[in-house]
């Protein structure tokens, strides 16, 4: 039925939040890396793949390796456990 597609949809979609949200949160950088602040409040707000990339490639242009590969290993980790 109908309902029945729609009901496992809702399903999958609230799973999915659910799941997801908290492996993209479990990689971070760490205390002393700040990246720019528009980068952090994304980091903070709605933290991705990209915005942590976007955080490696800022840290490896002030020739900070430590915090560049640390945002750059928080990306690889978002991409293995989540879609984005």
């Amino acid at each position: 039925m109908l309902t029945d597609r729609i009901a496992d949809v809702l399903f999958r979609a609230v799973m999915c939040c659910v799941t997801v949200t908290p492996l993209i949160r479990a990689a971070s950088l760490p205390p002393a890396c700040h990246p720019e602040p528009a980068t952090e409040k994304l980091l903070r707000e709605q933290p991705s793949v990209s915005a942590y990339g976007a955080a490696g490639v800022w840290f490896a242009a002030r020739n900070n390796g430590d915090c560049a590969i640390a945002a750059f290993e928080a990306r690889r980790v978002g991409s293995v456990n989540t879609l984005r």
